[in-house]
């Protein structure tokens, strides 16, 4: 016998909630039971969602080759995947990393971050695009 029990609602909605209560009756042997309906008593909302923002930092912006950045995620929005795109041929996914400019030049930054929108399961996909964040100087 459960007096209270829990329930998990997985999707969004207004949901009717039936609770049935039995008992044997000893003299005849026999199942008793009641039932009582509550109409549209739970409302299941759904997940807020999170703009999902890519942003990032960078430091320091200039130097002479071979210099190496410390990048730093500053996205919003519950992500589960980055990809940093150095403009020197190299990408890596990782949140927070460190990167070798090893040649002169100037370089573009791109982060792409992407998430599952909770409520829909569709990836969301996000970028940032840094023009000429990093000038790398020759010795």
């Amino acid at each position: 016998m459960r007096p209270n029990s829990t329930h998990i609602y997985l999707f969004p909605g207004v949901y009717t909630i039936t609770q049935t209560v039995m008992k044997c009756d000893p003299k005849t042997n026999s199942v008793i039971s009641n039932s009582t309906t509550k109409k549209n008593c739970i409302t299941a909302n759904s997940k807020p969602v999170v703009p999902l923002v890519a942003n990032f930092n960078a430091s320091p912006l200039q130097g002479t080759a071979p210099m190496t950045i410390t990048f730093a995620d500053q996205s919003t929005g519950g992500l589960i995947f980055w990809n940093y795109d150095f403009g020197d041929g190299i990408n890596a996914t990782d949140i927070n990393l460190v990167h070798m400019y090893r040649y002169p030049g100037t370089y573009t930054v791109t982060l792409s971050v992407k998430k599952s929108n909770g409520n829909t399961g569709i990836i969301l996909v996000n970028s940032s695009i840094q023009k000429n964040l990093i000038i790398v100087n020759s010795t």
